[in-house]
């Protein structure tokens, strides 16, 4: 569940037992409950919370607030409480169950698209945590320091360079962390700004599900490039000596030795499937002896780059075997029909 202070929480995965939930003094509050106010609520002060939180805290911590959809959920505004919801169990923060409080509607499209752990709940939220950890140690954080000052600083400078009134949060505030996620993410930066402008449409109190499911569709399209970029040019790309078949193959088995790879019960790779592929339109020969110098070169690549992993060793040299024995069987079969011709 996203721990910001005074955040809606609507939603427990046992509804019936919601009440259960809270703190007994909690409890009373909620079923005497009867403000309704909207959320999110107008601020007399840009810099300040609304007015509202300090006073619902003495009135009714537990208040019912309507949101756009018209839904009613509970706003908590006491930090304890916030405390015990937070850490209870019957609680989630999964954005695509029934019920879940979507504070804009743009943003409900930005949630429901949201995969990452900081959506999931436990176990899987601590096991895909547990992955990361590392990339956030004290020591690793004290290496980004002067990155994250140099970043403070440039954004200050370019901000009181802005006219007077200027939105802090549109040129400082949002701006820093996504500044710092692409350097982790090993985003160029010239495509910093893509981030930011990703950034205030999908956070963004005004923007429209068709704009937000856009943006996502073009940040989802950007990583995915990236990320196939990155691998590609870590291993070297293509190799020369390969056109038109399995050409693609030696690609995916520089990517696959370097690289841990995710093992899927479906089939994928479809795009060599039509009567006009490379491979479709090759002989029985031609095919044979491109598959025998694909093996002779991957096992030749795995001798040079020190992989000494023994079940790849076993599996390439069982292959190129059985396929020297294919070709064995064929030449006797031949000479065969060629003496008693």
């Amino acid at each position: 569940m996203t721990k910001w202070t005074n955040w809606v929480y609507g939603w427990t995965k046992e509804p019936r037992r919601q009440e259960q939930a809270f703190s007994n003094a909690g409890r009373n509050q909620l079923d005497q409950g009867q403000t309704e106010l909207s959320y999110p609520m107008t601020r007399s002060a840009p810099f300040n919370p609304p007015d509202d939180y300090a006073d619902l805290r003495e009135r009714e911590p537990f208040a019912r607030v309507r949101l756009w959809d018209g839904t009613h959920p509970y706003l908590l505004t006491k930090y304890a409480d916030i405390r015990a919801v937070l850490s209870n169990p019957r609680f989630s923060c999964e954005p695509n169950r029934e019920g879940f409080p979507h504070v804009f509607e743009g943003r409900m499209v930005a949630d429901k698209a949201d995969r990452s752990f900081l959506r999931l709940d436990n176990p899987e939220h601590d096991r895909l945590r547990r992955m990361v950890t590392r990339e956030f140690t004290v020591k690793k954080i004290e290496q980004l320091k002067p990155l994250i000052q140099e970043t403070v600083d440039r954004l200050i400078t370019t901000y009181t360079s802005l006219p007077q009134g200027a939105d802090l949060v549109e040129h400082f505030s949002g701006p820093l962390p996504t500044e710092i996620i692409t350097f982790l993410l090993g985003i160029p930066y010239q495509d910093h700004e893509f981030f930011h402008e990703a950034t205030r449409i999908q956070f963004g109190s005004k923007s429209t599900p068709a704009q937000v499911r856009k943006s996502l569709d073009d940040l989802f399209a950007y990583l995915d490039a990236l990320m196939r970029r990155a691998a590609i040019d870590a291993v070297g790309g293509f190799e020369n000596a390969f056109r038109g078949m399995f050409e693609d193959q030696v690609l995916f088995a520089k990517i696959m030795l370097r690289s841990p790879v995710y093992v899927a019960g479906n089939t994928w790779a479809k795009y060599r499937q039509h009567p006009t592929s490379a491979s479709a339109g090759v002989g029985f020969w031609s095919a044979y002896w491109a598959r025998l110098a694909y093996l002779k070169w991957l096992a030749s690549y795995m001798k040079a780059h020190s992989i000494s992993e023994p079940t790849c060793r076993r599996v390439v040299a069982r292959v190129r075997w059985s396929e020297l024995r294919e070709l064995i069987r064929i030449e006797i079969r031949r000479l065969k029909r060629a003496l008693f011709k």
